[in-house]
């Protein structure tokens, strides 16, 4: 995206609730999912005791499985816990690429220097 010149923004968030969030990325975002929850039912039935042995605090707290995923190279995100909001300065370099500026204090910025590996899963 060369020839285009870099341009500089400002934007506000702010929610009614009491916490609130902003996420930025860059593209592409990829999403993979695993479609069949039946397989993943039936290994958590099937190892519930060993499970709870282990993780006592999964019978306060339940047991969550992740069959979907968004991912990045680069995002930046910013969470609060009040009314107040949160302002976002963010600007471009003129290829495309952007950066955060001129924005409140506690974002964390994450960017992907290598290609991710899969990582894979076994039973316990």
């Amino acid at each position: 995206m060369t020839g285009i010149p870099p341009v500089s923004s400002i934007y506000a968030y702010s929610t009614d609730h009491v916490v609130g969030g902003v996420l930025l990325t860059s593209p592409p975002i990829t999403h993979q999912r695993y479609y069949h929850v039946s397989p993943f039912k039936k290994w958590v039935k099937k190892n519930a005791v060993k499970i709870l042995q282990r993780w006592p605090e999964v019978q306060d707290h339940g047991l969550w499985i992740v069959n979907s995923t968004h991912a990045t190279k680069k995002c930046a995100i910013k969470m609060w816990k009040s009314q107040e909001g949160v302002e976002v300065g963010f600007s471009t370099d003129g290829r495309g690429d952007w950066y955060i500026s001129q924005t409140d204090e506690g974002w964390g910025e994450y960017t992907a220097e290598v290609s991710t590996l899969p990582i894979h899963c076994t039973g316990f």
